[in-house]
């Protein structure tokens, strides 16, 4: 609970809590995109188009403007979607497990798409 003294916040411990910070997180997020808003249908949208495989960055900004998604509120999408960015030749979006190799947010290793992909003769 945040309490204003002098327009200066703090924060007063009440106890703990039956729910996890994570479950807690979900509940905001609930809350802030109910099923009908903008930001629910952009989060829907961004799942949808990365459920398979790694799309460029233009793109998914470009269906959700296609979906009657503002500037913001896309970035908003991606973040709570859980969208990983990474730059190959471009900036890409991804959803786990379905990023590219090397991804800094999924912490992969340095090994590239191409030695991912090798014939199976070659193992």
């Amino acid at each position: 609970m945040c309490i204003r003294d002098s327009y200066k916040p703090k924060v007063e411990w009440l106890g703990q809590h039956e729910n996890s910070a994570d479950e807690v997180n979900k509940k905001v997020r609930d809350a802030r995109y109910g099923k009908d808003t903008k930001g629910s249908k952009g989060v829907e949208v961004v799942k949808e188009l990365l459920a398979k495989a790694p799309m460029r960055s233009p793109d998914v900004y470009a269906a959700l403007t296609a979906a009657g998604v503002g500037e913001r509120t896309q970035k908003d999408c991606c973040r709570d979607a859980g969208v990983h960015h990474n730059k190959r030749g471009g900036w890409w979006m991804s959803l786990p497990p379905n990023c590219p190799l090397p991804c800094k947010e999924c912490g992969t290793s340095e090994k590239t798409m191409a030695d991912d992909h090798r014939p199976d003769e070659v193992l």
